[in-house]
């Protein structure tokens, strides 16, 4: 039976969603600060309004001990969004060194990561199971071996731009657990102009793990129902509860042209979404003693709000080298990949898991039951399959 008690309400309400959208309120689009601004009160709202509702019969005879706790950290929840806000105050004034400093602070200091947001994973971790990524062609179209597939080379790092996950200067790996979110993340139009490669884990890996979907906590709320005084389960639905606001301020959708052409950030040199995401991969890189080799987090480009466990996640692990030439040697002794394979590929007849008989389970793939029929998505499932033959794509050290 799914849990009843008070949080299984909070969680239906939409502001625990995300990525989030910055839809107009009360008419008016709108920017990113005030957004963000407004949907922090809202957190606030709704927590007060519990311990409300809490302090009254029938709950305030016998309060479930998920509840009580999440109540006790009501205001570390309003700091985490004061501090955030801080954070946008000081890089907007000019002042990054200072803004970075104060979210090193908050994130050096925060019980709730080490609970739920830097998870060591190894190779053989599901969540790492089925991991893609992909790169436009070049100019001659010709198959790019599995060193041009990693990430884009030392000396080039001119070419690294801004975006959600990255800094200027500095080249990542970028990976998706499926090729459909690879193609949405780099834009993939036309599809035939791009290649694809599967990529596998040597080592074990930590992450900043900001990918922690609604139906998920849903999922650990009837987890814990079920097995009352797990204080495992019940520690990691605190921890989202209290992660939330870094979560939220990290996956606002950037506002598209149509929405509105005066605060559209498409090809802009500064986009506001990215401060926060940009800060969090200086951490990761910067922060020696935090031991994180990238973040882990949920598309902003999907097109659906069906958030399927595990279907929308993304992957960003950064170089961590002042080298100017080659690749980063911390991403070659934690990655292994297949040469590229253009795309579309011709259509196949087997699947993952004829391909893998007895090694790879559909549940581990997290696929939606629709992924190899529906016409959006089956080049894509027709790919993944094409890559996981291993006999023709082998998986490599770069």
């Amino acid at each position: 039976m799914p849990y009843q008690g008070p949080i299984a309400a909070l969680l239906q309400n939409p502001l625990f969603k995300h990525p989030k959208e910055n839809v107009p309120i009360g008419g008016k689009q709108l920017d990113y600060f005030s957004f963000l601004h407004h949907k922090f009160d809202e957190i606030k709202t709704v927590l007060y309004q519990l311990a409300v509702q809490c302090s009254q019969p029938p709950f305030s005879y016998r309060l479930d001990y998920l509840t009580s706790e999440i109540l006790k950290i009501r205001t570390y929840i309003y700091q985490s969004c004061d501090c955030i806000e801080k954070v946008l105050q000081l890089y907007l004034k000019g002042d990054a060194i200072n803004a970075y400093k104060l979210i090193e602070k908050y994130l050096i200091g925060n019980p709730y990561l080490k609970i739920l947001s830097s998870i060591p994973q190894d190779k053989e971790s599901s969540l790492l199971k089925s991991l893609f990524k992909m790169r436009k062609n070049d100019g001659d179209r010709h198959l790019f071996t599995n060193k041009e597939m990693f990430h884009i080379p030392l000396n080039l790092r001119h070419k690294v731009g801004t975006y959600r996950f990255s800094m200027p200067g500095i080249p990542c790996i970028y990976l998706a657990n499926n090729l459909y979110i690879c193609s949405l993340e780099v834009q993939a139009n036309p599809l035939h102009d791009y290649q694809a490669s599967r990529v596998e884990l040597c080592d074990t890996v930590s992450v900043l793990n900001l990918a922690y979907c609604i139906n998920e906590t849903q999922q650990w709320c009837d987890m814990w129902d079920a097995n009352r005084g797990d204080k495992k389960i019940a520690d990691m639905i605190i921890a989202w509860f209290a992660l939330y606001p870094l979560m939220l301020a990290s996956a606002v959708k950037t506002i598209q042209s149509s929405a509105s052409p005066l605060m559209c950030t498409q090809g802009a040199s500064f986009v506001p979404e990215y401060v926060i995401p940009q800060l969090l991969m200086q951490y990761v890189t910067g922060n020696e003693d935090a031991k994180l080799d990238g973040i882990r987090y949920l598309s902003t480009k999907c097109i659906s709000d069906d958030r399927r466990i595990g279907f929308y996640v993304c992957w960003a692990f950064p170089s961590k080298t002042d080298a100017l030439q080659g690749h980063a040697t911390n991403l070659k002794k934690i990655f292994k990949l297949t040469d590229g394979v253009k795309l579309p590929v011709a259509p196949r007849t087997i699947t993952h898991c004829e391909v893998f008989s007895g090694k790879v389970k559909n549940d581990v793939l997290t696929m939606p039951t629709d992924y190899q029929n529906d016409v959006k998505t089956k080049p894509f499932a027709e790919a993944e399959d094409e890559l996981w033959d291993t006999s023709n794509h082998p998986i490599k050290i770069v």
